[in-house]
């Protein structure tokens, strides 16, 4: 009889009294308990409002529907299959949703289907594969911001092989901390790649400018990349990226070069490590004795151009004198450090070494502007208020601002 009645009122009752019928039904269904006659006539009350030709009461029932776990598990799945603006609240909230029902609707739901399933808290491995592969950019953005999301290596390289070109997508994969190091690196490259022709395209520098700034950028981001996942990940971290560069062609002399001139001797070592082929425990343990036989032995069996042997070992000696973590965290390149294997190699005339100052010389300057941007960011930061005691507040007169001086004077 209450079914009969109920079943009659929806079909005069307007928009907006069933919207409410539709909420205060997903309320009863925590309280029908293990009466069957009233599960009964609650299921088909539900059913009746799922086929509702009005979008005002399915988006309410949905509403309801996605933060319930007693509602019925049909009900959140027709939702789900429904207008995407009916779809969205349950694809998005409901934990009554299976990974498959959720792959279906990623397969045959819209933008903005896909965004609200790419938005779901703890995103399964399963889920997120189908994302990456056929949802559009939009969703796939979401995925990556967010950061209870399960991605895998491949799923996470997978989309910059996607949307790599997509400047919003890069800063938001390189903001999450389950990036492994050689899909980071990739990224570091492929923005240092855009920025450069960005800049050749309005004419502000020349090709071989460019080049250069694309190479350090790229030197620079793999050095930085190599501390902090050696925090994170320890020896491995150092030793994927090495393993990486070297396949791509990128674990060059120069490189290497600056990393231990920039107090990092985790890549350098992981480096030795994939050429010689030995444990990275062991290629550390020899660079703490660069002028021993064992590191020139194992220098040699990575394969490393031969003379510049003493170039790298005068780099170890002057890291071990000179260098700091805080540096290596940084990358910033340590001036004293260059300013000393620079000096070796300016004591001969092999034309090795020639070649290899001219590279010191472009590092010394790159270190003198870093630390003149350092001090221009000093100048720029805002003074810190000291805390004072009440009573000298009262002793101490108003001052004017003091204006700012400028770093360099104009004589």
């Amino acid at each position: 009889m209450v079914l009969e009645r109920f079943l009659r009122w929806v079909a005069d009752a307007p928009a907006q009294a069933r919207a409410d019928a539709a909420r205060a039904l997903v309320g009863a269904c925590g309280t029908v308990g293990t009466d069957r006659q009233r599960t009964i006539h609650l299921d088909r009350m539900l059913s009746a409002l799922l086929d509702d030709p009005s979008l005002l009461v399915r988006c309410a029932l949905a509403e309801a529907a996605a933060g319930s776990v007693d509602v019925p598990r049909y009900v959140v799945v027709a939702l789900s299959r429904d207008d995407s603006r009916v779809a969205v609240p349950v694809l998005r909230a409901s934990c009554l949703l299976a990974d498959g029902d959720l792959v279906d609707a990623v397969a045959v739901g819209d933008t903005a289907a896909q965004v609200a399933v790419a938005s779901r808290a703890g995103v399964s491995g399963a889920v997120a594969a189908a994302l990456v592969e056929i949802a559009g950019r939009d969703a796939v953005l979401a995925l990556a911001a967010n950061v209870s999301s399960r991605l895998s290596p491949p799923l996470l390289r997978r989309i910059v092989d996607r949307f790599g070109h997509d400047a919003e997508m890069r800063e938001v994969l390189l903001m999450r901390t389950d990036l492994d190091p050689a899909t980071r690196h990739d990224l570091v490259v492929v923005t240092a790649e855009a920025l450069t022709a960005f800049a050749m395209s309005c004419a502000w520098m020349s090709p071989q400018r460019a080049d250069c700034i694309k190479r350090e950028g790229r030197e620079k981001g793999a050095v930085t990349i190599a501390a902090t996942s050696a925090r994170s990940l320890g020896v491995q971290g150092p030793l994927d990226l090495a393993a990486h560069l070297r396949a791509i062609g990128h674990l060059t002399p120069a490189l290497l070069l600056r990393s231990l001139l920039s107090g990092n001797l985790e890549l350098f070592a992981a480096a030795l490590s994939q050429l010689a082929g030995v444990s990275s425990k062991t290629a550390m343990g020899h660079l703490r004795s660069p002028m021993g036989l064992g590191f020139a032995s194992l220098y040699g069996k990575a394969a490393m151009p031969s003379a510049l042997l003493p170039v790298f070992c005068a780099a170890l000696e002057a890291v071990a004198r000179h260098g700091t973590q805080a540096a290596a965290v940084r990358s910033d390149l340590l001036r004293p450090a260059v300013t000393h294997v620079l000096q070796v190699c300016t004591r001969t005339e092999n034309p090795e070494f020639m070649r290899v100052a001219a590279l010191l010389r472009r590092f010394e300057a790159e270190s003198l502007r870093d630390s003149l941007k350092a001090s221009m960011w000093a100048l720029e930061a805002p003074p810190v208020a000291q805390p004072m005691a009440g009573p000298a507040l009262r002793r101490i007169p108003s001052v004017a601002p003091v204006g700012r001086v400028p770093l360099l004077s104009a004589a």
